[in-house]
């Protein structure tokens, strides 16, 4: 979560809930400071991380958006994936510029996940 005057982009709070952490596998204190200094792992695939990008890119100036991700790996090395749905809320100053971006995820089921690519078509994020 970004808070601020809208003249700044630099990150000034971050929240992190507990139930997060525990699927990074480490302390909550730990991933809160890993995301804050960015140096947490990759936790999708190189192609899945440039399609995030891209996607992110092309949906700029929506304020509000919701996709489903695969998480290819956790922080502690897992192999397993976890399948998420991200919803993307923002909060615009009156001038046009992001005050606050929202990003909450939830875990889904495969069925859910291979139901939302499916409706959405082959590739779509």
């Amino acid at each position: 979560t970004c808070f601020g005057p809208p003249t700044f982009t630099r990150r000034t709070d971050l929240y992190l809930n507990q139930f997060a952490a525990k699927l990074a596998g480490l302390p909550r204190e730990k991933v809160l400071e890993r995301m804050w200094t960015r140096t947490g792992p990759t936790i999708m695939t190189e192609l899945d991380t440039l399609c995030h990008l891209l996607d992110d890119m092309a949906s700029a100036l929506e304020i509000s958006s919701t996709r489903y991700l695969r998480w290819s790996e956790s922080w502690q090395g897992l192999t397993n994936a976890i399948l998420v749905v991200q919803t993307t809320e923002k909060q615009l100053h009156f001038s046009g510029k992001i005050m606050q971006v929202k990003e909450v995820f939830r875990v889904v089921s495969a069925d859910e996940f291979d139901a939302e690519q499916q409706q959405r078509g082959a590739g779509g994020i």
